[in-house]
């Protein structure tokens, strides 16, 4: 672990020298998808070498860094890193493919993931949620780098209120897809960085309850459709991932035929 940070450090100190060095870069994209302290460092030493208008626009334009086909991506929830549902070959990953609903959603072996991490602080100070914060940061930067834009990104639970805070930091989505998702202050998204909004949730959803999740601050911004499934399982959460439920509620016929076709064409 020594080796790695000292590998990020350095590579830190070349950046500040020359900030379109590509080995430096490249070193630090590959730290950054670590789960630890160095890949933490790593994220935020890139995401404070975006701020700068030409380190930005580099990153915006380079075609050489993307990839052409996917367009969407799928980001889990709190302690579902381990998960398999969201990841290429997932129950829920598959199904939006094969269905034809986001058929160009990346299947990459670098598939976006964040640590997963609970943190007593959204409720303690409602004003500040760092890990999130820093886990948008990346998920907006990732997207930069892997999809054609603008992107739809569908978050589940708190990868939800992660795919909003990604439009925080003025990273341009054409749909955000909400599924169960924690829903605070501190994770609204940005109506100027998205097209639209589909919320999609089950009533009494009790882990949402117990998280004080507010779904209404989502209804009071631009551009948000709710769809309000009927209630399954023993707390109301999960099952908004759950293919069976969107096929029992024509949910995939709704996304694919019906919202995604009321969004803007990507350019």
């Amino acid at each position: 672990m020594e080796e790695a940070l000292g590998r990020v450090a350095a590579s830190a100190a070349v950046l500040r020298i020359d900030p379109k060095n590509r080995v430096a870069d490249s070193i630090l994209e590959a730290a950054s998808r670590a789960s630890d302290e160095t890949g933490e460092f790593a994220r935020a030493i890139l995401l404070n070498a975006r701020r700068s208008e030409q380190r930005r626009l580099e990153i915006e334009g380079s075609e050489a860094t993307r990839e052409a086909e996917p367009d969407s991506v799928l980001v889990h929830g709190t302690w579902a890193r381990r998960g398999h549902w969201w990841r290429p070959s997932g129950d829920l990953h598959e199904f939006l493919r094969t269905e034809n609903v986001f058929p160009h959603l990346y299947a990459g072996r670098d598939n976006f993931a964040w640590s997963g991490y609970f943190t007593f602080r959204t409720w303690v100070n409602p004003q500040e949620d760092w890990d999130r914060e820093q886990a948008g940061s990346h998920l907006a930067w990732w997207a930069e780098r892997r999809l054609t834009p603008p992107p739809d990104i569908i978050g589940h639970s708190y990868g939800g209120s992660i795919s909003m805070l990604a439009t925080q930091v003025e990273k341009n989505v054409r749909g955000l897809l909400l599924l169960s998702p924690a829903v605070h202050g501190t994770c609204l998204p940005n109506p100027d960085f998205y097209e639209g909004i589909l919320l999609v949730r089950m009533p009494l959803d009790l882990v949402l309850l117990a998280d004080r999740s507010k779904p209404q601050l989502l209804r009071e911004l631009p551009r948000v459709t709710e769809r309000i499934l009927p209630r399954r399982g023993k707390t109301g959460h999960f099952e908004t991932h759950d293919p069976a439920i969107w096929t029992a509620n024509h949910l995939d016929e709704f996304v694919r035929d019906e919202w995604l076709v009321s969004l803007g064409d990507r350019s």
